[in-house]
């Protein structure tokens, strides 16, 4: 059995390489907080005109009719997989607001490994984004998201087809880190949610795996999804095989030449949007946790959401790279919260099973 002090000192290995100490959270290399023109300047440089915005709510029309059907009917062609998860808990995961407003498509976050909803987008996207009148909805995957991937991604599923049924509007849905994998696995075995959903946005995502998981599960301390998150794992074979965007969806994939877990190429997916953040701010850091407090990040994520075609590079004015965390987050508060984070994904970590190799796939998964 491995000593307590052994497990700990792979477990700061673990938090090291994945990116989540504290010390690497720094954002912005440049200058301060811009004065109010300046914002607003970056604001209206990454909304486009209104001939955009029109133009996107146009092409969304036909798909927004199959998002306010019931969410439950499955579309004509091949069976789709039964939910396994207990009813009661995938309803148990998922935050959204009593009513939805309506007044653009919901939102909803999905967390990474060694997180929660909580840690990571209640004191982020969620105030920012409900203030701006966007109804915003987050899921908590079961364990943290240290288990079984493709059993997380039936709480997404579940998640997209409760909230295009009670919003009667389409569902963006935005990943971090492992969450881009629950996101991508849910759209590609369940293809009737791909009319349910008006976009894909990945931060950081490990879309192709995070090569420090290779060197985890070297040393014996590998949990079911690190396995998972092996750059040859089965599971993301079997995930990046063929069409790594499947729907007539946009996906936009946003990361940090910075970040230690996920950079090019693991979060650049064929046929999505993939930015570098620093292609717009040359000099900026941001590291794997701090991408989703990032005010680059946040300009560009909004940028996606409001627009219906691929995000421009062109469309932001370079004084966005003075700032650091998008407002009304200060740095203070973001290295309270990043701290946070930490503490919890140790606690996390430790205790859940370590099998000594990765799981067999579902049965859906093997014959396709």
């Amino acid at each position: 059995m491995r000593t307590p002090c052994l497990a700990l000192s792979g477990l700061c290995l673990l938090l090291a390489t994945m990116g989540c100490a504290v010390n690497a959270t720094s954002s912005a290399s440049e200058g301060a907080d811009s004065d109010a023109s300046t914002d607003a300047s970056a604001r209206d440089a990454a909304a486009s005109d209104a001939g955009r915005d029109a133009g996107r709510d146009a092409g969304r029309d036909a798909g927004r009719d199959a998002g306010a059907r019931d969410a439950s009917i499955v579309d004509a062609g091949p069976p789709e997989p039964i939910l396994e998860v207990a009813p009661e808990a995938l309803a148990a995961s998922l935050h959204c607001p009593a009513t939805f407003r309506g007044i653009f498509d919901p939102v909803l976050f999905v967390h990474g490994t060694g997180a929660n909803a909580d840690l990571e987008w209640d004191w982020t996207y969620v105030p920012v984004l409900g203030d701006a009148g966007y109804d915003v909805c987050t899921v908590d995957l079961p364990s943290a998201s240290w288990e079984d991937i493709p059993t997380a991604s039936e709480y997404v599923v579940d998640a997209i087809r409760t909230i295009a049924s009670r919003s009667g509007r389409q569902v963006a849905v935005v990943g971090h880190s492992q969450g881009t994998l629950e996101i991508r696995w849910a759209l590609r075995f369940w293809p009737s949610l791909r009319p349910l959903v008006s976009d894909v946005i990945g931060m950081a995502g490990v879309d192709h795996g995070a090569a420090q998981a290779n060197t985890i599960c070297g040393i014996g301390i590998c949990r079911v999804a690190t396995w998972q998150m092996r750059t040859s794992s089965m599971f993301l074979a079997v995930l990046d095989a063929g069409d790594e965007t499947p729907g007539d969806v946009p996906y936009t994939s946003i990361y940090s030449n910075t970040d230690t877990t996920a950079v090019a190429p693991t979060s650049v997916l064929d046929g999505a949007t993939s930015i570098a953040i620093q292609t717009i701010c040359p000099s900026r850091k941001v590291s794997h946790a701090a991408i989703i407090s990032d005010a680059v990040a946040f300009y560009i994520l909004m940028a996606a959401l409001e627009n219906s075609g691929p995000v421009m590079t062109s469309w932001f004015d370079p004084g966005i790279c003075t700032e650091d965390r998008f407002r009304p987050i200060t740095a203070s508060q973001a290295s309270s919260e990043e701290s946070r984070s930490t503490t919890y994904f140790l606690s996390s970590y430790l205790g859940g099973s370590e099998p000594n190799h990765e799981p067999a796939l579902p049965p859906y998964a093997q014959t396709n």
